[in-house]
């Protein structure tokens, strides 16, 4: 027969075990928070900055395709929203014809000067029917966190054929 005193004590975890498990949890999840923090706040800004060239490339592909100026405006709202739309450049930004498109709601638009901010008034690029740009739209668009203000990635139209690239802070063209 079995001792039953015996097989009931050495089964389960006494109160120590469980308090060091959770202790380590605990340590483990306070080293990791930041990193965490930092890589969610890096891939908003980087999706941020994909959404602004894409939506450049469809500007240039539509005016080839229609054979007639479109228009991207981007524009940071007193709420502190950030959008953007694409449209035909007959069109006001302001009008509501224009379907404007939100970034995250922790993305900043910084104009050319660090000083100045994007406001309710579009920063646009127009692209003519053979896709090259409308001058003088040629420049950059810096975009930042709030999360992280000096992280900032760029859209750059870099020459007048209509070519875009982007970048990171400190790389060429982006402050």
């Amino acid at each position: 027969m079995k001792n039953l005193a015996f097989s009931r004590s050495s089964q389960g975890f006494t109160i120590i075990e469980i308090l060091v498990v959770v202790l380590i949890i605990g340590v483990l999840s306070a080293i990791a928070a930041p990193s965490w923090s930092g890589f969610v706040n890096a891939r908003r800004l980087s999706t941020a900055q994909d959404q602004a060239y894409r939506s450049m490339q469809e500007a240039q592909s539509n005016a080839k395709r229609d054979k007639m100026t479109w228009q991207v405006s981007f524009r940071q709202l007193p709420t502190g929203s950030a959008q953007w739309a694409v449209h035909d450049a007959s069109i006001t930004p302001q009008a509501n014809a224009v379907s404007w498109q939100n970034f995250d709601p922790s993305i900043r638009i910084i104009g050319n000067n660090p000083d100045t901010r994007v406001t309710d008034v579009p920063h646009r690029v127009q692209f003519k029917y053979l896709g090259d740009v409308n001058l003088p739209e040629k420049g950059t668009l810096t975009l930042t966190s709030v999360h992280s203000p000096t992280a900032k990635r760029c859209v750059i139209v870099s020459t007048i054929l209509g070519a875009i690239r982007t970048a990171k802070k400190g790389e060429a063209g982006c402050l």
